[in-house]
């Protein structure tokens, strides 16, 4: 061999050598989570980001490389465009996880990444949300709601976070930015019920008050045959007139509670409404029978943001077809029992009489108390706009 072709060989070597090295040094310390933390710390030989352009004629120029110092805002990241490949230059099956604003390199052998990033989705209405004709939602009003239809193991779509934009701290606190959709209202507006119950019962009533028990000469609303399935109403003396539950819940027991409401902002996003009550009939299992009670109550509330659920919506929740009778509403979505693991108490109150001296509950077990969980519902103004799935791990955020 000549001299000429040593000297070759041996550059060609120590240039591959000093490649691996480079590429060594330049990987072995490769951040796995990427955030706005610590995003002016990547390496961009490692990271190339790029943004969906304001305008592009096709799809081969929908995106322009972003040179910024932050994470750019407004966008979301296109999972399915965006690719990561080793050290060798192969390509890496599913290699990214994002979640609100935190992206993870799930694998450790990852070299490289290309991260495509879309503008961020204007959001839905509840109009449009009707519109986009979501599983489990009645495709007609029933009882004046295009409503979320099912038992628990089947509606898994209408989950909707309030108090937080942030998808990571709604799921990691559901006890305070968790609700579930109960419908949407042909105004467009959006009504929600808290998935779990506040941390602790109430009265009807802020003063003590005699139990009255279970009226046996009344047919009870709701009764499973079996005793641990038991679910039926007992009541409270006391008018609405007289109440304090609903003084208590519009103010710092929840509206002005920080921990669920942050702030005005939030609030602003609570319609403010005229609540009825009246007398349900209490022989009846049909939401339609309720329904009509209910159109015919000529008593309201002075204008409140926050109110409880009805008979009707806790039967109609199970189905319209086959409304919830004493076996099956125990089984609906909206139940207690399957939205909170540890509730104060396992029966909550209702905006629903049996006579108009008595105020009800749902009941689920043989322990009488005097305090009962409760469980906020509400009405979003109609400009409020939401993005997501619904499901419990990627609900439904508002976005505005």
């Amino acid at each position: 061999m000549s001299k000429s072709k040593k000297i070759l060989i041996i550059i060609l070597c120590l240039a591959a050598g000093l490649s691996i090295f480079l590429t060594y040094k330049a990987f072995r310390n490769k951040p796995t989570i990427l955030d706005d933390v610590n995003y002016n710390t990547i390496d961009k030989k490692t990271f190339g980001i790029f943004i969906e352009k304001d305008t592009y004629s096709s799809e081969s120029d929908k995106y322009e490389e972003y040179n910024g110092t932050t994470w750019p805002t407004g966008y979301e990241l296109n999972a399915s465009n965006s690719m990561c490949f080793d050290n060798d230059g192969v390509s890496i099956p599913n290699p990214l996880s994002f979640n609100s604003g935190t992206i993870t390199i799930t694998t450790s052998n990852t070299a490289y990444c290309y991260l495509y990033f879309d503008k961020e989705s204007a959001g839905m209405t509840g109009i449009e949300l009707v519109a986009s004709n979501p599983s489990n939602m009645s495709s007609s009003l029933v009882g004046g709601l295009y409503r979320y239809q099912g038992t628990y193991d089947v509606v898994d779509n209408n989950y909707i976070c309030f108090g937080t934009d942030n998808e990571s701290t709604c799921t990691g606190d559901t006890d305070h930015y968790m609700y579930r959709i109960i419908g949407v209202n042909s105004s467009g507006q959006i009504e929600v019920i808290k998935k779990e119950a506040l941390n602790t019962g109430y009265k009807w009533y802020d003063d003590t008050l005699a139990y009255e028990g279970e009226k046996n000469d009344t047919v009870s609303l709701i009764r499973g045959n079996a005793q641990k399935n038991r679910v039926q109403l007992l009541w409270f003396t006391g008018n609405f007139s007289d109440s304090t539950l609903l003084s208590i819940v519009n103010g710092n027991a929840y509206l002005g509670d920080t921990n669920y409401i942050p702030n005005s902002t939030w609030s602003n996003k609570i319609a403010s409404k005229t609540w009825k009550y009246g007398v349900a009939s209490n022989s009846s299992y049909d939401g339609d029978v309720l329904y009509t009670a209910y159109e015919g109550w000529t008593d309201e509330t002075d204008s409140e943001k926050i109110s409880l659920q009805y008979m009707h919506d806790y039967l109609y929740a199970y189905g319209s077809t086959a409304p919830g009778n004493e076996t099956t509403a125990k089984d609906a979505w909206i139940h207690l029992s399957h939205n909170d693991g540890n509730p104060p108490f396992a029966y909550e109150w209702t905006m629903s009489k049996s006579d108009p001296t008595y105020a009800t509950f749902i009941k689920q077990t043989n322990n009488y108390s005097d305090l009962y969980s409760v469980r906020p519902v509400f009405y979003l103004e109609s400009t409020v706009t939401i993005i997501g799935s619904g499901t419990i791990n990627h609900p439904y955020i508002i976005n505005n």
